[in-house]
């Protein structure tokens, strides 16, 4: 469980990954940046979805 929770950090940003990990090319760092702005999105509209249904 841990070890999943350290990928999901290390993903997300929060911290970094091991040195002993290969460097990512550009193409492969532009792809996890539009995933975690996908990501951000998702989950800020399942936030305000959740919001409008407790206003109801």
């Amino acid at each position: 469980m841990q070890a999943v929770l350290h990928k999901i950090l290390i993903y997300i940003g929060l911290r970094k990954p091991d040195p002993a990990d290969a460097q990512p090319n550009f193409n492969t760092r532009l792809m996890h940046g539009i995933n975690k702005i996908a990501l951000m999105v998702f989950v800020l509209a399942i936030v305000i979805y959740f919001v409008k249904m407790m206003l109801r």
